[in-house]
């Protein structure tokens, strides 16, 4: 995932903001150039470092390249068809892993996740692209271009790194206070909740991101527009306090031997409510290029998740629950300098 975010340097985020179609596929084309450029240089240390490095450096320019073009779908609305392809690359995926595994290839789930991504990137740039649009104008300076979006290229980058490692660092955290068995618990807790939130989520920023990439918001009321219904989080508070207090049905669904997971979950589910709730704000963190801004509140988030290690008497439930607390103010402050970003722009 790391090597994903630095392939591409955030900037295939710029594609839906582009003011026209060319000017899109120009972008398109230096994100290209750039991931390229990137994943020969690292090439030769992977080969050095091993198979699982070779693995992770291919995937990521395959991921580069898909995100790179879906940036492309956004920008040009073609939400069908970007449904369209995220269904297919999945069961693609799939049935080649169940393929792989059948017939014991070595290495096979993630063979198949290689293949399938290279044939989904393969695929997605010559249907989306260079078969339906043509090859457009000839990409500018790659450096004054990287330069010019630095907000994306240096502190997005560096946000998006530091965001990933503190959506990660509970599991490690309660790895390591607790042990591998209760960091088991969170994880299987954290695979059910975050792949639907993440899901549903994307789904959303996409849409808005080719909303606002052609009209920003002016005014406070217009992004209260925009906002998820407020019943949705009122609803989804409740279901989670519902399946906190009776986690046996959570445990009659995944079995009894996730009793600790199935108490875990509710929690996550109110993080990942919240992470829903303000995706409009974290989509015009980067129409008005504020990503600075996102970097130093993901960071001081960062920070109280590691300073966590040393608060002595926190058992998992109640860690948890301090994390979560944590995310609500991270997210209180995103929502203050996107809005405080609104009073200042002009109408």
């Amino acid at each position: 995932m790391i090597a994903s975010i630095v392939l591409t340097l955030q900037l295939h985020l710029t594609i839906p903001l582009s003011k026209n179609q060319d000017e899109a596929l120009e972008t398109v084309k230096h994100i290209q150039a750039l991931s390229l450029r990137i994943f020969f240089v690292a090439l030769i240390p992977a080969i050095l470092y091993g198979e699982v490095a070779l693995y992770a450096i291919f995937l990521s320019l395959f991921l580069g390249f898909v995100n790179t073009y879906t940036g492309y779908l956004i920008h040009s609305a073609s939400f069908g068809r970007l449904s369209f392809f995220y269904v297919a690359r999945s069961l693609l995926i799939i049935a080649m892993q169940i393929g792989f595994t059948f017939f014991e290839i070595e290495n096979g789930l993630i063979v198949a996740t290689l293949i399938g991504e290279a044939l989904s990137a393969i695929y997605l740039g010559w249907r989306s692209i260079y078969c339906l649009e043509g090859n457009g104008k000839p990409a500018g300076d790659l450096k004054l271009f990287i330069l010019n979006n630095k907000q994306f290229s240096i502190y997005g980058t560096i946000q998006e790194i530091i965001s990933v490692s503190a959506f990660y660092a509970p599991l490690f955290l309660f790895s390591l206070r607790f042990g591998e068995d209760i960091g088991g618990q969170y994880a299987m807790a954290s695979r059910l909740v975050w792949a639907p939130v993440i899901l549903v989520s994307a789904s959303y920023a996409q849409a808005l991101s080719h909303k606002f990439g052609k009209i920003a918001p002016a005014n406070n009321s217009e992004i209260v527009a925009i906002m998820p219904n407020m019943w949705i989080a009122i609803t989804m508070f409740m279901v989670c306090g519902i399946a906190f207090k009776f986690n046996e049905i959570t445990l009659y669904i995944i079995g009894d031997k996730w009793e600790l997971a199935s108490l875990m979950m509710p929690i996550l589910g109110i993080w990942g409510l919240i992470f829903f709730m303000s995706t409009p704000y974290r989509v015009l963190i980067r129409v008005f290029r504020i990503q600075k801004s996102q970097l130093s509140i993901d960071f001081g988030m960062m920070l109280a998740f590691f300073a966590l290690t040393f608060v002595p008497g926190l058992m998992p439930i109640s860690l948890l629950c301090v994390m979560v607390f944590i995310v609500i103010f991270q997210h209180i402050f995103l929502i203050k300098a996107v809005v405080s970003k609104v009073d200042m722009t002009p109408g």
